[in-house]
């Protein structure tokens, strides 16, 4: 009896030790995790959040600053900087690591790797932060270098290739679904403004609309939402259909508004 006791003792020591150094731990984002982080450039950038924005900088190629693009990166900032103790202060830090890193392309996999040790390899966190950088890809033109550098950072996390391919198949099925044909008085309830707004609102009203249907990626998400391929309308193909609707949307009201 007492072997018996002492085996299953051993047996509870080794789940135990298991759990605690080698089982993957989820990534959680919360104001109580982050409230004794050090609100610094030197600080930030080397967490998480900070060598993600750096990554993000990488695909940065839209200068116009009522781009979806934009607007899509400047909700993500304000996502991240809203969980410190200092939100107005750690923006401005989070704007000067992207401009920092726009401009180089010597480092996307160092940044990378050391994300993924960040992280310790979990799974559905390194999922969420793809979904954002190939949306912010593929809402904007395609291009082979861009597809290049986020299949090098796909490698360089410890996700399964059939994820970042899967991610791919999502996004060319928001390509080939047809979109329903919008009258102008559509889109001004869409956008829920009127026809006497003026251009400035009618510009709030949609990054508020954004802020709705955008990839934050400090959301908490679940095992049960990796990616699957029986899995049909995915997170991923219901936020990129949307966005592509309220930006087209948006773009209709500027020109009828200056015609």
């Amino acid at each position: 009896m007492i072997y018996l006791v002492l085996f299953l003792l051993t047996l509870i020591v080794i789940a135990v030790v298991y759990y605690i150094f080698f089982m993957p731990k989820k990534t959680v984002y919360t104001k109580e995790a982050f409230k004794d982080i050090k609100v610094t450039q030197n600080a930030i950038k080397h967490t998480d959040l900070g060598l993600f924005v750096a990554l993000v900088a990488k695909l940065v190629n839209d200068k116009d600053s009522d781009s979806l693009q934009t607007h899509l990166i400047d909700i993500m900032l304000n996502d991240i900087a809203a969980i410190y103790p200092r939100p107005h202060e750690t923006k401005q830090i989070l704007n000067a690591i992207l401009k920092e890193q726009q401009n180089r392309d010597d480092n996307i996999s160092s940044i990378a790797i050391a994300l993924n040790k960040s992280t310790k390899n979990d799974l559905v966190k390194q999922q969420q932060f793809l979904e954002f950088l190939a949306q912010i890809i593929y809402l904007d033109v395609e291009t082979m270098y861009e597809t290049e550098i986020l299949m090098s950072i796909s490698d360089a996390f410890s996700v399964p290739p059939k994820i970042y391919k899967e991610i791919y198949k999502q996004y060319k099925r928001t390509t080939t679904l047809p979109q329903e044909k919008i009258n102008i008085k559509e889109v001004y309830k869409l956008l829920n403004v009127s026809e006497h707004s003026s251009l400035n609102s009618i510009k709030e009203s949609y990054v508020k609309e954004l802020k709705k249907h955008h990839l934050n990626i400090v959301d908490k998400r679940s095992n049960d939402e990796l990616f699957d391929t029986t899995y049909g309308e995915y997170t991923f193909v219901q936020s990129t259909l949307k966005l592509k609707e309220l930006a087209h949307a948006y773009e209709m009201i500027k020109k009828a508004q200056r015609a």
